[in-house]
């Protein structure tokens, strides 16, 4: 048995990996808006679309507003292998999520993409049919040892560093710690990645990092960590108002450093707002541009039918297609 996730957007009739499709374009800036993303209701598709049905739309469980005129991407993935990394911070053991896709890995090994909120990510994929063409990636999900979809106290720990680089308190919820980024993008790269290596041939030059939301704020964290367990970076609708302005100046400390460009994917929705930011904070659109002026391959996707949470799902398939791209 294995999954499938379908992602709607009318710039990407196909994947690049299928067939005779072009791959992405080369170092530019590359700024993608689509209008039209997922039916909304479950099981809706438009008239006619190809694999439409409840087994067939990913995002059925997110609520995703409709849309006309949407093209298929469909990115199949094998069923994943799971297993729990434990831990001795008293915080929930992490669940990791492993899809190989079928056949003889590329001489250099597949491949990889880490998507974050992992329960969340996997949750979403859906039965693939008969004939599926699986993506060319390796897909690891890092989530919780738990059968919710989100784990909001841990994540709120991992995901989310702080000024003095020591745990504080949640600004929004006093209960919760943040200050764990660090701590966890070195299990990533010690831990997570080794025993990924260790089960399946991969590419080491060709680790992509997907978050969004809290995700997207530690996306954003390891690419100004200059970490290089990652090559690639995809930030989706990360949440710049948490504890604003300090992710923005930290950027442009950053960016002022002059540092080698990297690849780096922003994708947010147009119907999301500021979130709890002051008026006149920079969102991801100035984020993005920053970037793009000093890494002129960064790129820029702008789902503007879409809100925060439907995000999350609509942004997988722009990611494996870029995780990809060579």
């Amino acid at each position: 048995m294995s999954l499938a996730i379908l992602c709607c957007a009318a710039v990407l009739a196909l994947p690049a990996w299928a067939g005779d499709a072009p791959t992405l374009p080369a170092p530019e800036v590359a700024r993608q808006v689509a209008a039209d993303t997922m039916p909304s209701s479950p099981g809706t598709a438009p008239a006619g679309t190809p694999g439409a049905g409840p087994e067939r739309t990913a995002a059925r469980r997110y609520g995703a507003p409709q849309a006309p005129q949407v093209a298929l991407t469909a990115a199949r993935v094998a069923e994943p292998q799971t297993w729990v990394v434990e831990r001795d911070d008293g915080e929930r053991p992490w669940r990791i999520f492993l899809s190989v896709p079928p056949g003889e890995p590329p001489a250099a090994g597949w491949p990889v993409l880490y998507l974050l909120d992992g329960n969340a990510v996997f949750q979403a994929l859906t039965p693939a049919e008969p004939g599926d063409q699986p993506a060319p990636v390796v897909l690891v999900g890092v989530g919780y040892d738990t059968e919710r979809r989100l784990e909001g106290d841990t994540r709120a720990w991992d995901y989310l560093p702080t000024p003095s680089g020591q745990a504080e308190p949640d600004p929004r919820a006093a209960q919760r710690r943040n200050g764990g980024a660090d701590a966890f993008l070195a299990v990533l790269r010690d831990t997570i990645q080794p025993e990924v290596a260790r089960r399946v041939p991969v590419d080491a030059q060709r680790q992509t990092l997907m978050g969004h939301s809290y995700g997207g704020v530690f996306a954003l964290h390891a690419l100004l960590s200059g970490t290089p367990a990652f090559q690639r970076f995809v930030v989706v609708s990360p949440s710049l108002w948490w504890r604003a302005p300090w992710l923005q100046t930290r950027t442009q400390d950053f960016l002022a450093t002059r540092p080698a460009p990297r690849p780096v994917l922003f994708m947010v929705g147009g119907q999301e707002g500021g979130g709890r930011a002051p008026a006149g904070t920079p969102g991801v659109r100035d984020v993005a541009t920053w970037f793009t002026e000093l890494w002129p391959a960064t790129r820029l996707r702008v789902f503007e039918d879409l809100g925060h949470g439907p995000m999350l799902p609509a942004a997988i398939d722009p990611a494996i297609d870029f995780a990809l791209a060579r």
